[in-house]
């Protein structure tokens, strides 16, 4: 078995919580998502998603009607198994609204 080293990460507590929640839905401990996260960015030659402050969405940019149909959108999407995180989502709206 190959050494291994530790790591102490301070982290807000819900945070953790969630996080662990989901790894134990997918099988993983905390410890193996930290190596595969820290094993991707050696693959990727640094962060594996952008990180980036985002635009504030700001709904009043938005008509009614734009509004309505991003809702009804959603709501087939979601019918259809099809989910997407939240900052993806914001993404799609803003990028509809052009």
């Amino acid at each position: 078995m190959a050494k291994t080293s530790n790591l102490v990460v301070r982290l807000e507590p819900e945070v953790k919580e969630k996080a662990e929640a989901i790894f134990k839905k997918m099988g993983i401990s905390a410890s193996t998502a930290v190596d595969m996260f820290y094993r991707q960015v050696i693959v990727d030659g640094g962060m594996p998603f952008a990180a980036k402050v985002k635009k504030p969405v700001d709904l009043a940019d938005l008509s009614r009607k734009e509004i309505d149909d991003l809702i009804l959108e959603a709501i087939d999407a979601s019918k259809r198994g099809e989910f997407t995180d939240l900052d993806t989502a914001f993404e799609e709206i803003l990028e509809h609204a052009k």
